[in-house]
């Protein structure tokens, strides 16, 4: 088949560059000590986040509950990085009864609203919570008066198993 004869639009991937970049990256994770929990937002594709994990990410973080729902049946472990109110609380389980998942809170009142709705459920969460590193759309101050504080509050809440401070530095690239 020649690419002139392809139905537009359609996805070409060259999989060796791919298969490349992931083992890239991997390695520099490895290289540094860290996990690898790569973002599935730029390929939205489950055959690459397989390939991800295949090759040793631990998992990987999804921008919303419904990229999750796509991937949760064949991901072992997906993270949210983004707040999600306690409304979402039912597609939450749902994915919880398919796959392991955590996500993120940025304010007490949330935190106390999950806390409440995972409680009724008789269920338990993993919440990082997340701190702001300059773009200042979501996380908390790190230098405001009661940080410290806020993530203690968080981490002693019912229902929630803290796992620890999430960052990005998206400004950082390049």
């Amino acid at each position: 088949m020649k690419i002139t004869s392809l139905p537009t639009p359609c996805v070409l991937v060259d999989q060796h560059r791919v298969e490349r970049n992931i083992d890239r990256m991997q390695g520099a994770a490895e290289a540094s000590g860290v996990r690898l929990r790569p973002h599935a937002k730029t390929h939205k594709s489950l055959d690459i986040a397989l390939t991800q994990v295949g090759r040793g990410a631990v998992g990987i973080c999804c921008a919303k509950l419904g990229e999750a729902e796509v991937f949760a049946d064949r991901i072992g472990d997906i993270r949210l990085p983004y707040p999600l109110q306690p409304v979402n609380a039912e597609r939450v389980f749902a994915l919880l009864d398919r796959t392991r998942v955590s996500f993120i809170v940025d304010h007490l009142e949330v935190a106390r609203g999950w806390s409440g709705v995972i409680r009724g459920a008789g269920r338990e969460v993993d919440v990082l919570v997340k701190v702001d590193v300059g773009f200042h759309r979501c996380g908390i101050d790190p230098d405001a008066a009661g940080a410290a504080e806020f993530v203690a509050r968080v981490a002693d809440l019912p229902g929630i198993r803290f796992r620890g401070l999430l960052s990005h530095a998206g400004h950082a690239y390049g």
